[in-house]
């Protein structure tokens, strides 16, 4: 396993991140330990990825069963041996079972210093190394945030804002065998979940798909390894969140980040790219055409 500062902070994390959105739903508790405890063991893992809406779909009877899965881990070892990152709900329209008061999710400091207290107690630690927004505030007009922002003034204020500050981007993967509309799996979640899906169904994207895993198979690789170290080859990428509900598929995707892709196939990847630079959009796009006819 790599390691690589994480932006400007002190944290060393793993190139390899594990995603945890499936822990108390697809996952048991104790599958969630067993996935967690192989991949440090094992791989050299050593960050770990959560919300407070996890697991999902998201949903009043299991928010937080995640991070329930992940502080049953924590106690198996030293929490200096684990970077642990979370993320803070964004504004939400429908999301209301996070906060104790019944007030739809939205990025202010009352519910960002409610969701690190709530999130603090269910992992049982005493601190997170990261927390991030899980998706920002989309409408708020001109700069979001507080440009004059001044840590200095929190602690004024009694507050304790000791946090790293990083921003990433995290999106679903899609496998070919799995989001294939002819190849779905039983247990994939496009048949558990269908409408969490639909995007991936009313699009582009069983195209781009089959052009990737044409590329992955001229080169000898499984689309799971061309898509995970293609993230590798990424500079910009300091770790890869990635996401398992077997053993199987867990030690299929830690595997991957072994695989050097060579120049002609990166190149591949780009002329696909250029085809489908955003697979999901003719399914927004569609969906928009329609409702305007209705109107």
């Amino acid at each position: 396993m790599e390691y690589q500062q994480l932006g400007d902070s002190d944290l060393v994390v793993s190139r390899v991140c594990m995603g945890t959105m499936t822990f108390g739903r697809q996952n048991t508790l104790e599958e969630g330990v067993e996935q967690l405890t192989k991949a440090f063991d094992e791989y050299g893992v050593n960050f770990i990825d959560t919300a407070e809406m996890y697991p999902v779909p998201t949903q009043p009877e299991t928010a937080g069963d995640t991070d329930r899965t992940v502080a049953a881990f924590l106690k198996t070892r030293k929490r200096s041996e684990v970077i642990l990152a979370t993320k803070v709900s964004g504004t939400s329209d429908r999301i209301s079972w996070l906060r104790s008061n019944g007030e739809l999710c939205k990025l202010n400091k009352v519910q960002i210093t409610e969701s690190i207290d709530a999130s603090l107690k269910r992992l049982e630690v005493d601190y997170i190394d990261l927390l991030q927004m899980h998706w920002p505030d989309r409408y708020v007009g001109g700069l979001f945030g507080q440009p004059d922002y001044d840590v200095n003034k929190e602690h004024e204020e009694g507050t304790d804002s000791t946090f790293e500050e990083q921003l990433g981007a995290l999106n679903d993967a899609v496998k070919a065998g799995k989001y294939a509309k002819d190849k779905v799996d039983e247990k994939a979640r496009l048949n558990l979940f269908p409408g969490f899906m639909a995007r991936y169904k009313d699009s582009q994207v069983e195209k781009a798909v089959a052009a990737y895993s044409s590329i992955a198979s001229s080169h000898g690789l499984t689309p799971t390894q061309l898509s995970l170290s293609w993230c590798y080859h990424r500079p910009h990428v300091t770790s890869s969140i990635i996401g398992a509900t077997t053993l199987e598929q867990l030690e299929e995707n830690l595997k991957a980040f072994d695989v050097r892709l060579t120049e002609e196939c990166l190149e591949e990847i780009e002329d696909v790219y250029k085809v489908f630079t955003d697979p999901t959009k003719a399914y927004g796009v569609g969906k928009e055409k329609k409702n305007n006819k209705a109107d």
